[in-house]
């Protein structure tokens, strides 16, 4: 079983940072996520549905589905 860690905001935020660098500079942790990857796989994917979210008080978060 995989040991879950509580994280501190600051140690959640270090490892977004961390993750976003990565991604910036095209290195990523795991095999296969790179860009050239994203690129192969592309064309196989069918999202149905989305979410972003604002961090601004007073704009919900939105979700949307294609669908039918």
């Amino acid at each position: 079983m995989t040991e879950i860690k509580t994280l501190t905001p600051r140690d959640a935020f270090e490892l977004l940072l961390a993750g976003n660098q990565r991604f910036v500079a095209g290195t990523p942790e795991h095999p296969n996520q790179d860009a050239t990857g994203r690129v192969e796989i592309a064309p196989s994917q069918q999202p149905f549905a989305g979410c972003s979210a604002v961090p601004t008080p007073g704009w919900p978060p939105r979700s949307s589905s294609t669908a039918a």
